[in-house]
């Protein structure tokens, strides 16, 4: 059984103790699963989890240099290493969603493609005030390829506006969400949400 964590931050001390929980129920559940790490900083994550593998993430958003507007030219050329990398990424991950190709040779899809399960261990970062899109596009990337996605122990939402139409498609991409809290569970019913809820 092969299972991949992703959307783990190992800055973020709630984080790291989702991880080592959820390490240690699926060490229960499962007969010596390989557990894959996916992570913005993998070597510090490797120090953390030793035993495990780690991977960088697909879009590594730790990378982005902060200026006082984002849609602006200083932006884009404090930010041009970021943006070449986050594009290629997006390019070869969408050629990877039809074809099953890796042409880039991006570690965290040959685990995609392997894993017999991913679960997500985003916490509460999966609302509008985080970078939802990219969540977004990685619940279609793993659902085109046909890999369960379980969104585990967590608090999604809240959106509003056009974010909100977004969420209903977004979130109804996922095989199941395991909520934390009862307020997830009533967004997603608001939402209409067709991904089984628990």
């Amino acid at each position: 059984m092969k299972i991949t964590l992703i959307h783990h931050t190992a800055v973020n001390t709630g984080s790291v103790a989702m991880v080592e929980a959820t390490i240690k129920h699926l060490e229960r559940e499962f007969k010596n699963p390989e557990i894959i790490i996916e992570t913005d900083f993998p070597e510090m994550t490797k120090k953390l989890f030793p035993e495990y593998q780690t991977v960088q993430k697909l879009v590594d958003l730790s990378g982005i240099v902060y200026t006082k507007k984002t849609v602006s030219f200083e932006f884009i050329f404090k930010n041009i290493p970021f943006l070449i990398k986050f594009t290629w990424s997006m390019f070869a991950s969408f050629i990877f969603a039809f074809t099953k190709i890796n042409i880039g040779e991006v570690k965290i899809l040959k685990h995609f493609k392997e894993s017999d399960l991913v679960l997500s261990m985003a916490g509460d970062a999966i609302s509008q005030d985080y970078a939802y899109m990219i969540r977004f596009y990685e619940f279609w990337l793993l659902k085109k390829i046909n890999k369960p996605l379980v969104l585990y122990a967590q608090s999604v939402g809240p959106f509003d506006g056009k974010s909100r139409k977004f969420a209903t498609k977004g979130l109804s991409m996922v095989s199941a969400i395991l909520a934390r809290d009862n307020k997830t569970i009533e967004l997603m019913k608001e939402y209409n949400v067709t991904a089984p809820v628990y």
